[in-house]
Order: structure tokens, then sequence, then C-alpha cells
């Protein structure tokens, strides 16, 4: 079992004026025994998402298959996709989903861009600044 933070609290925590609302974690799992691929537990500030291991190549095909976009940004956590061998060439197959993120997430599509060029930390302020913006109510 192989634990990643993941969220907006990855990227953001750096920055003081970062609201903290949860904490989001990745585990992958070798033989899960109670699903089938992915499974998700919430409460008490947590959210916990269970995957099974898979190739890089397999969990884009999910994610394209689930066709949510919010479960792109686990493919931005460098550690996440260095576990999985991600390729910039699979990260791009993700641009479907990329184009239908909500406000509240659009920020990772700047992160994404950012990766599929190689320039991440000139754009994580950027990123930032428009993740609050989407989120003025926690930012006023």
């Amino acid at each position: 079992m192989t634990k990643f933070l993941i969220g907006s609290r990855y990227f953001f925590e750096c920055y003081k004026d970062y609201k903290v609302h949860d904490k989001d974690y990745l585990i992958l799992e070798d033989n899960p025994q109670d699903y089938e691929c992915v499974k998700n537990i919430r409460g008490n500030g947590l959210d916990i998402f269970y995957w099974r291991r898979m190739t890089a190549k397999e969990f884009i095909d999910r994610t394209l298959i689930f066709n949510t976009p919010i479960q792109i940004g686990k493919f931005l956590i460098p550690e996440f996709a260095n576990e999985i061998n991600l390729t910039i060439e699979e990260l791009k197959r993700l641009e479907p989903l990329i184009k239908r993120l909500d406000d509240k997430h659009k920020y990772e599509e700047i992160l994404w861009k950012a990766y599929i060029v190689r320039i991440y930390e000139e754009q994580r302020d950027q990123a930032y600044e428009l993740y609050k913006r989407y989120r003025n109510k926690t930012y006023l």
C-alpha cells in the first residue's frame, strides 16, 4: 500500500494565506479485496481514494472512461506520476477532461499545461491566484 497527499493542499499549503478545508489522500493497493478499481471514504475532514495499482496507461484509460474531470488531479502529483511511470504523452491524453474542469478546479489546467511544457514552478503562483478567485467566499 502506497499513500499520496493529493488535492489543492499538495500544491498550495506552502502559501501563508492558503485556507485548509480538508485533506485528500490517494492510496494504491496491490490486491484490493472489497472493490474492483476505486473506492472513496469521506469524513472528519479527510477524503481518501483507494485505487487498485495499475499502469499509467490503465489509470488514464480508466479516468477517461469514468469521464469525470475532477479525477485528473492525481496525475499532477509528481510522486504519484513517478510511482506509475506516467509519461508526458499519457498525460496529454487527459486534454478532453482538462477542458471540462469546473471553475473550482480550473487551476489544475494551468498545472497540467506547465507539466506538458516542463515549466512547473513558474506557474504555481498563477494557479494559486485562479484557485483563490473561484473560492472567493473563503478568500475574502
